[in-house]
């Protein structure tokens, strides 16, 4: 399914979940009062949608044009932009025509969504959830997951790793562990959430490899990605969510 879709389920999926996760019926009721309590669920409201609309699209950061994956390619750009201008610093090649004129097509050919682009700004965050663990020992289980996770996604085909269980649970400890230590567990919950309504999503809209590596997919091919199915979808959960808050 396309990515907006994706958003769309992930935020809805949280909007569902929050009274539970919350332990708070009047989670539904955000627009009613101004007072302190309400505000504060407005704001607890609005953490949740956006934490599940971003985990509903995570999965596709295998996808070299995905919605997440052109956020991540930034990571990529800046790195780049950074390491030319040192080297043209450190060597003394800011007077140098030829020098400058090959910096600057060195980073434009970053600035294209290419596969290249997408495997190396994957690699940069997994280098950097590896020295984030290190630097900081309480994290280091973090860090390793995540360090894992993008680097065998910056390998993947897409629908593959992210894709299936080994994917899933290595995102969802990760998760799991990332919101017991910052005292959020109900917004990593959200976020796996997320994730697992994508995985559904993708489903039946032609399966997935639930066992990767084996190749083999599960699932049915109801809605094809970029019919009026899946904009319907779309269009569906974002009027659901809307009315369920409301309400």
């Amino acid at each position: 399914m396309l990515g907006r879709t994706h958003m769309a389920i992930g935020a809805l999926g949280a909007v569902l979940v929050l009274p539970v996760l919350l332990h708070d019926s009047t989670a539904h009721s955000m627009v009613e009062s101004v007072g302190h309590g309400h505000i504060n669920q407005a704001t607890q409201l609005i953490e949740g949608v956006v934490v599940g609309a971003l985990g509903g699209i995570v999965p596709d950061l295998d996808q070299k044009d995905g919605l997440m994956t052109r956020k991540v390619e930034r990571i990529g750009q800046l790195a780049m932009l950074g390491s030319l201008i040192i080297l043209l610093i450190t060597m003394h090649l800011w007077s140098s025509p030829i020098a400058l004129g090959i910096a600057i097509c060195m980073f434009f050919s970053f600035v294209h969504h290419a596969e290249w682009v997408r495997k190396t700004s994957l690699i940069l965050l997994a280098v950097g959830s590896v020295y984030f663990g290190m630097r900081f020992p309480d994290y280091a289980e973090i860090g390793i997951c995540s360090a894992i996770w993008f680097g065998v996604t910056a390998f993947s085909k897409h629908r593959t790793f992210t894709h299936s269980l080994l994917g899933f649970a290595i995102a969802g400890f990760t998760l799991v562990q990332l919101g017991k230590l910052q005292h959020l567990v109900w917004l990593s919950d959200v976020a796996i959430l997320g994730y697992g309504l994508h995985m559904v999503a993708d489903a039946v809209a032609g399966g997935i490899p639930l066992f990767w590596p084996f190749g083999k997919r599960q699932g049915i091919r109801m809605v094809l990605t970029g019919s009026k199915a899946d904009h319907l979808i779309g269009i569906f959960s974002v009027l659901l969510m809307l009315f369920d808050v409301v309400k």
